[in-house]
């Protein structure tokens, strides 16, 4: 009886002392997780891909245009996209900074796209056009002076 007393308590199966031994690890794994769910609902339906296609391509455009030109893209599949995710205003699917000469391209109700533009020009009367037989987007390139103000 003497040695059992003296015997120290086996906690291989106490589930308090591997919870304290291994907080860190699960820690880590429960944030891994988090930041793999978050970037997955992100990606949902491409459209973090599709934003950064279109805000390209469109730049690409701007960037070709001469003052006084008027530009009409297809911009269908974005839209489409956008419904998928739950973004319905068609007119801020794309905006155009003139300031900062960035083109912001919104298909999803949280985040965007931003892609800059190197031509020296301005953009106004950017509007979608929903149904034309698809939906485009159209908008008119205008010339700045030298203060970066509207001729």
């Amino acid at each position: 009886m003497r040695y059992l007393s003296k015997m120290t308590w086996n906690k291989k199966g106490d589930l308090s002392s591997f919870l304290t031994s291994n907080v860190v690890y699960i820690l880590l794994t429960v944030l891994f997780l988090i930041f793999i769910l978050a970037v997955i609902s992100q990606n949902r339906n491409g459209a973090g891909v599709w934003e950064d296609y279109y805000a390209k391509e469109i730049a690409r455009a701007v960037d070709l245009t001469k003052p006084g030109d008027e530009v009409s893209m297809d911009i269908h599949y974005a839209s489409v996209i956008a419904q998928k995710n739950g973004f319905m205003d068609f007119q801020r699917m794309v905006r155009f900074d003139n300031a900062a000469h960035e083109i912001i391209v919104q298909l999803r109700t949280s985040g965007n796209s931003h892609f800059s533009y190197f031509n020296d020009v301005n953009i106004t009367d950017a509007r979608v056009e929903v149904g034309v037989p698809t939906n485009v987007l159209k908008f008119k390139v205008i010339s700045r002076d030298e203060k970066g103000e509207e001729k």
